[in-house]
């Protein structure tokens, strides 16, 4: 069996790579089944088959979802990505590792959360420099957005790489990779009023 990549190094490249050697793992195992066909009804032969394809399309769905959110082309790694939950609990708790959390999307919906506006626009980039420029570099920041999917959003690109570039070493991504509204508001989680 061969050794399965790391989805958040991989490029396109490496991507198709990936999915060839687990489809011709599939046709390798599907074709020791054909041979054993005269031992088999019909009926299973075509039940194993219906398994191999849910198998596969699963493993095309879920990879393909990990290699958008923490491809190669994104700056943040997989362990800098914040569940949701994680920074909610935290809120609820008033907990002494309540991370600076800095809104750069539209607008700021989570408590507690500073508002430089769109990170797209360079005005909201100057504002963020300006304002994070002496804070404590160990501490936790977390960012965020949800004005759309990771894949799209043209805001958390741009102010993750500021972080890393102002040498903030405990940076976060907060993972609302649908949107805003899916990913915190439809959870319940703590809202500006």
């Amino acid at each position: 069996m061969r050794k399965t990549p790391d989805l958040q190094d991989i490029d396109l490249f490496d991507y198709l790579t990936f999915c060839y050697f687990h489809i011709s793992n599939l046709v390798h195992l599907f074709h020791k089944i054909m041979l054993m066909k005269k031992r088999m009804s019909l009926s299973k032969l075509g039940s194993i088959a219906l398994m191999l394809c849910v198998t596969t399309s699963l493993l095309f769905f879920v990879s393909a979802k990990e290699v958008k959110i923490q491809g190669k082309d994104n700056p943040w790694t997989k362990e800098q990505v914040m569940e949701p939950a994680v920074l909610a609990e935290m809120l609820k708790t008033k907990s002494t590792e309540t991370p600076v959390i800095v809104c750069i999307g539209p607008s700021a919906s989570i408590p507690g959360s500073i508002d430089f506006g769109p990170a797209k626009e360079q005005s909201s980039m100057v504002k963020m420099r300006t304002a994070l420029g002496s804070s404590d570099k160990n501490k936790a920041i977390v960012i965020y957005c949800g004005c759309c999917p990771f894949e799209n959003c043209p805001n958390i690109r741009p102010a993750f790489t500021l972080l890393k570039n102002m040498g903030f070493r405990k940076p976060y991504l907060l993972n609302l990779s649908t949107n805003m509204k899916t990913d915190w508001i439809d959870k319940g989680y703590p809202l500006n009023h």
